[in-house]
C-alpha cells in the first residue's frame, strides 16, 4: 500500500491512499501496526509491504496492516 502518513502513535501509524478509510478513531486511513519499529513522520509519502490483519477499536473489528520488519517501509519522494 502506498500513501501519506496521516497520524502516528506508540506502535502504530495511519496511511491514507486517498480512499479516506474511517475506523471510527477519528484518524484517516488504514492503521499500520508497527510494534517497536520506527514510525515515519506525519505527512511522509511511503509505501509499505505488510500483512493484512484486523484490530479491535471501540468493540468493532477494523482493518489493519501488520508490519513484519522496518525494511518493509519505503519513503517515497
Amino acid at each position: 500500500m502506498a500513501g501519506r502518513v496521516t497520524a502516528t502513535g506508540a506502535g502504530y501509524f495511519y496511511i491514507d491512499d486517498g480512499a479516506a478509510c474511517d475506523d471510527g478513531s477519528g484518524m484517516v486511513g488504514v492503521r499500520v501496526l508497527s510494534g517497536s519499529f520506527t514510525v515515519p513522520p506525519i505527512g511522509s509519502r511511503i509505501a509499505v509491504t505488510a500483512i493484512s490483519s484486523t484490530y479491535s477499536y471501540g468493540g468493532n473489528l477494523s482493518r489493519a496492516l501488520l508490519l513484519p520488519s522496518q525494511e518493509n517501509v519505503q519513503i517515497l519522494k
